[in-house]
């Protein structure tokens, strides 16, 4: 009787362990790559993948956007998914900048911003792309630059904040 106890005992508690294991399972556990050009990573390609990864919105706030590849890729997507561009009013390529904003207007809602140092896209509420890299061809191409992915819920929700609460300040059109 007392040998049937026992193992009744120890049953139980391998179960209770499986359902604590199994409800900690659910939670996303929090992933983050860091990528370098430096190293031979392609910034550009690590970008999209990540976009194409996350489900939902892309909102992307940047100081500098004059990279054609990830402007046609951008217009790619924004026939299926809603995308949003917030923009440095002070970028360095602002003649090209304005040119590739005003061609994605058709497709994304696009705004511009004073004061505005940010390299970020949070991509659905699961997926931030965020690092060093503007989205320039020398910053992806040339320049030591990184980009760093990171896909946790909390994360993406204070970058998304964020951006909203640019959002909500900045000017529409592009800069």
């Amino acid at each position: 009787m007392r040998k049937r106890l026992i193992t009744i005992g120890v049953l139980a508690s391998i179960v209770a362990v499986l359902i604590l294991l199994l409800s900690f399972s659910k939670a996303q556990p929090t992933l983050i790559s860091a990528y370098f050009n430096g190293r031979g990573d392609d910034l550009r390609e690590v970008i999209k993948q990540a976009v194409l990864r996350g489900q939902g919105s892309v909102d992307i706030a940047l100081y500098d956007f004059t990279d054609q590849k990830l402007k046609e890729f951008l217009a790619g997507i924004a026939h299926s998914r809603e995308v949003r561009l917030l923009l440095s009013s002070e970028g360095g390529g602002h003649h090209y900048e304005r040119q590739i904003c005003q061609q994605l207007l058709a497709v994304v809602q696009a705004k511009h911003l004073s004061n505005m140092h940010h390299k970020f896209a949070v991509i659905g509420s699961e997926i931030v792309i965020t690092g060093s890299a503007n989205w320039t061809p020398n910053s992806l191409d040339v320049e030591a630059n990184n980009i760093v992915v990171i896909r946790d819920g909390n994360i993406s929700s204070s970058y998304e904040g964020e951006f909203n609460r640019l959002w909500g300040k900045a000017t529409a059109g592009c800069p």
